[in-house]
């Protein structure tokens, strides 16, 4: 009896440690999350603590959102064993980038770059800079959700400068 038992308890340790493996391989490494470039959206706190914070930029709203913050950051991957390691964007033109909140806490404001032909390099959400300067405006268009017609509204813009 107590050697059925020992065996069926080891058998499900097995199998949590194979689940565990599984889930480690399946929800990390097969996704390569280290190697696309990262940005901390924002959150300053974040910035400081992975050391990748340069400079705070200023900024001017026709609609003041709420909880925005705009700086310049250095760019940076995740570690290959976690999300909580920092490791510096190597051998690129653009090792710098303009880190926003893209969309306000509740959800119901989202921001969009406007000038997109001013910059050397962006993606959708994300200016890149070949120095921690940059001579143009940033004009970031504001998107509120409109809950009576079930649609996103553009209601103003922000302008963004050093």
């Amino acid at each position: 009896m107590i050697k059925t038992t020992l065996r069926v308890f080891g058998i499900l340790i097995g199998l949590c440690f194979l689940y565990i493996l599984a889930n480690s391989y399946c929800g990390w490494y097969a996704y390569k999350k280290w190697v696309p470039r990262r940005s901390t959206y924002g959150n300053i706190e974040e910035a400081v603590e992975r050391n990748v914070y340069v400079k705070k930029l200023n900024y001017k709203s026709t609609k003041l959102p709420k909880d925005f913050n705009i700086y310049i950051e250095k760019g940076f991957h995740y570690g290959l064993h976690g999300a909580n390691d920092t490791k510096l964007v190597q051998n690129s033109n653009y090792p710098y980038q303009i880190s926003y909140v893209n969309r306000s806490k509740d959800d119901d404001m989202s921001y969009y770059i406007v000038n997109q032909t001013d910059f050397d390099s962006l993606d959708l959400t994300t200016v890149y800079l070949k120095s921690a300067d940059f001579k143009d405006t940033l004009i970031l268009g504001i998107h509120e959700f409109n809950y009576e017609i079930k649609k996103w509204d553009s209601i103003g813009i922000i302008k963004i400068w050093q």
